[in-house]
């Protein structure tokens, strides 16, 4: 993991499969193979993110961290419809699920579901009321419903309860750029 802390993502990657290949022990594979999924990930090597992450479901078919991990994938590949599916399959497993939530609110979103966006982030703040990317996802849902007003307010929110965190940079930019419209 010391080369994925340097950013040298390929090369991590590439250890990791290694390590699951040679291990027999199938949980430390799926562990090494999900890690080897995300570095692929970071090296925006989506077929091979999808690859790992598809050989770790295949000995681990229940595993939410995977399928939010290859949800993830799609989403970077602009598969919404992907991405939804492995959503639902991992709120099926565990339905109070707020990460997955609010990912698929994002997917939702970029597939012009608005309504059902809403619907999953809204359950996402009734689960964990501080969470900080579904503000964030909210107030861009409610800018694309026109409502300035919540949008912002959610905004605020993400940047109050977290001002350092990408997401409060993410909600910084949007208030920017909705300030700028408004002039």
């Amino acid at each position: 993991m010391a080369l994925y802390g340097l950013g040298q993502f390929s090369e991590a990657a590439i250890r990791l499969e290694r390590l699951a290949q040679e291990n027999a022990d199938p949980s430390l594979r799926v562990s090494l193979l999900g890690q080897a999924g995300n570095a692929w990930l970071m090296a925006e090597e989506f077929e091979r993110a999808h690859a790992a992450l598809s050989a770790g479901l295949d000995l681990a078919p229940f595993n939410i961290d995977l399928l939010v991990d290859r949800s993830l994938v799609y989403a970077a590949a602009e598969n919404y419809w992907d991405t939804v599916d492995d959503l639902n399959r991992a709120l099926d497993i565990d339905p109070d699920n707020a990460e997955a939530l609010v990912f698929r609110a994002s997917a939702y979103r970029y597939l012009d579901s608005l309504e059902l966006a809403e619907d999953d982030v809204n359950r996402a703040l009734a689960l964990r009321r501080e969470h900080v990317a579904a503000y964030l996802e909210r107030g861009n849902i409610r800018r694309l419903n026109g409502d300035k007003a919540g949008a912002r307010e959610d905004w605020l929110e993400a940047i109050r309860l977290a001002p350092e965190s990408p997401a409060a940079a993410a909600a910084q930019r949007n208030l920017e750029k909705l300030d700028i419209t408004s002039k």
